[in-house]
């Protein structure tokens, strides 16, 4: 029997890029509105959204030499459940201490330093996830998901912000995160570990020399 491109694996991956791309256009907006909503300062929040962006800059420098030679299942499914803890864990805690900037702020910044290490993580393992000859197809519906969800969950976000409060979207996100990481866990693709179960600096350094010398 001929196969397609939506197998069990490649349908799972989907619905997990599907997920954490909804929560990541939903708080990007939704958190900086809260910002702003709270302290009347642009300057803040601007500061805010800069802030929040210093993970997606340096980390992947510093990661990608050492993801690569780990399994990248662990990460994936690990981080999105630890995720979801951390959206629900929040959402509590806000609804008990209010908005403080410094507590949001570290919240955008763990947040957005476990999706740089995700984002590592899952670039180097979609690819083992598409069935062999389905490869264009696989990456079309892939670079049409962040697009789409950008237009879909943007009006969404800033309805329910207004309607149902940064709360209720902070522990839908970690709920659906929580489930995304169950059928993550579900993906039956052997992968082969690359590395010692160290971190060579050594190693590290060579990896960006000749990352340098392409």
């Amino acid at each position: 029997m001929k196969k397609g491109l939506w197998t069990k694996n490649f349908t799972i991956i989907t619905i997990g890029t599907i997920i954490s791309s909804i929560g990541g256009v939903a708080m990007n907006f939704a958190l900086s509105f809260v910002v702003f909503d709270n302290s009347g300062s642009t300057l803040l929040m601007g500061i805010y959204s800069a802030l929040s962006l210093i993970p997606t800059v340096v980390l992947p420098i510093v990661i990608a030499p050492y993801l690569d030679r780990y399994k990248r299942k662990p990460f994936i499914v690990g981080l999105d459940f630890l995720n979801g803890l951390l959206y629900l864990g929040f959402a509590f805690l806000i609804s008990k201490i209010g908005f403080v900037f410094g507590v949001y702020l570290a919240f955008s910044l763990a947040t957005a330093t476990i999706g740089t290490i995700y984002q590592q993580a899952y670039t180097s393992y979609y690819p083992n996830l598409i069935p062999k000859g389905f490869a264009q197809k696989g990456y079309t519906v892939s670079s049409m998901i962040y697009p789409t969800v950008n237009v879909v969950i943007t009006p969404l976000a800033s309805y329910l912000y207004t309607q149902m409060g940064i709360e209720f979207i902070m522990v839908f996100e970690g709920i659906m995160l929580l489930v995304a990481s169950l059928f993550e866990a579900m993906i039956d693709y052997r992968e082969t570990q690359h590395g010692s179960g160290r971190f060579d600096y050594r190693r590290t350094g060579s990896s960006f020399a000749q990352a340098g010398n392409f």
